[in-house]
């Protein structure tokens, strides 16, 4: 998460920010300014879509380190159903 998430939630912070900007020069100054409306939907989206592959790596990290302690315990013998007396 912190590969994809911080830099995700970065991205996001400096569109809003960039939103209020422009926000207000178009209210306040009176005046659109279009390429700053871009720039703001590029770092929102761009941000997002970092922020939601770092939580789908995290989910993906978790599921690996799950299925490895699986691995180890049926490699162990603790996972058969057997009784113990019976186990080579």
């Amino acid at each position: 998460m912190i590969l994809f998430g911080i830099p995700g939630l970065t991205l996001i912070a400096l569109g809003v920010a960039t939103g209020l900007v422009a926000f207000y020069l178009r209210i306040v100054e009176g005046f659109g300014f279009r390429p700053l409306l871009y720039l703001v939907i590029l770092l929102v989206t761009v941000g997002t879509l970092f922020f939601l592959a770092g939580l789908l790596a995290e989910m993906i990290a978790g599921l690996r380190d799950e299925l490895d302690y699986i691995r180890r315990r049926y490699s162990d013998g603790e996972g058969q159903t057997s009784p113990p007396s019976e186990r080579p």
